[in-house]
This record gives C-alpha cells, structure tokens and sequence, in this order.
C-alpha cells in the first residue's frame, strides 16, 4: 500500500509443525506460558525447553481435535466375526484326556 514518501510493506509469517499434535500443544502451551508467537518480522516458532515442557498442564488443554482424527480412524471390530473366528480356532483343537 503506498503511501506518499514511504513504502509500506504488510508481512504474513507462518509456523509450521509437523504434525496437528505438536501445533495444538504448541498453541495450547504458548497461551499456559504467557508466550506469544513473536511478529512477522522475528517469528517465534522455537518449540519449547525442558522446563517449559514440565510446566506444561496438558490436563488442562483442550485436546478434542486430535481425539476425534484417531476417533475417526478407529474400527471398532464385528463381536459375531470374532466369536466365529474364536470357535473355528478352538473346534481345530484336540481334547485330550489326562
């Protein structure tokens, strides 16, 4: 956007993460820490120490969006499949007497 006798410039920086879990606990845990995420021009994207990571409350963080991605990955197996499966296993067993 120019403006007379200067140049203004707008900036956009991003952080990026290599996995949804480790954003949600970097947002999560930069709010629980009182950090923020540095300016466009000096992002702070620098994951968090030690100490840090022992303060963080990860009881307190809202970790839904990660529990419903592996909700929606798990199959919940057939009770009947099973049970058939489990007794073609045992009719292929030998009783025998002591």
């Amino acid at each position: 956007m120019p403006v007379i006798g200067k140049c203004m410039e707008n900036k956009k920086t991003y952080c990026c993460f290599n996995s949804k879990i480790s954003r949600v606990i970097m947002q999560q845990g930069k709010n629980q820490l009182g950090k923020d995420w540095g300016s466009p021009q000096a992002p702070d994207c620098v994951g968090f120490s030690a100490d840090e990571l022992a303060k963080l409350q990860f009881n307190k963080m809202d970790l839904g969006e990660i529990a419903s991605d592996i909700e929606s990955k798990v199959t919940i197996p057939d009770k009947t499949a099973i049970e058939s499966k489990i007794k073609k296993k045992m009719e292929g067993y030998e009783i025998k007497p002591h």
